[in-house]
């Protein structure tokens, strides 16, 4: 089956980007606890406040995200082979 490439269609829906082909709920919020859940990573590897805001800003986490982003999608394919169903409900 062929699968599309969706990422340049879809967006926030508050404030709606206006180029968003797919205007979505909670669109942002993945990546806010993406980072959260980082954050705190570091931290508990002893880093302290300044420090993990700082690598997180790095050039070291964008490589990190170009290198491992498979892994997010995974955990997006993942969560959609469980994920409850709603739309047609």
């Amino acid at each position: 089956m062929k699968i599309n490439d969706i990422t340049g269609k879809i967006g926030d829906l508050y404030p709606a980007r206006e180029e968003a082909e797919v205007p979505m709920y909670s669109y942002s919020r993945p990546a806010y606890l993406f980072w959260q859940g980082f954050y705190e990573a570091l931290r508990k590897r002893g880093l302290t406040d300044d420090q993990a805001l700082t690598e997180m800003q790095s050039k070291g986490a964008r490589w990190l995200l170009d290198s491992d982003g498979e892994e997010i999608i995974k955990l997006g394919r993942s969560l959609g082979k469980t994920y409850q169903l709603y739309a047609n409900s």
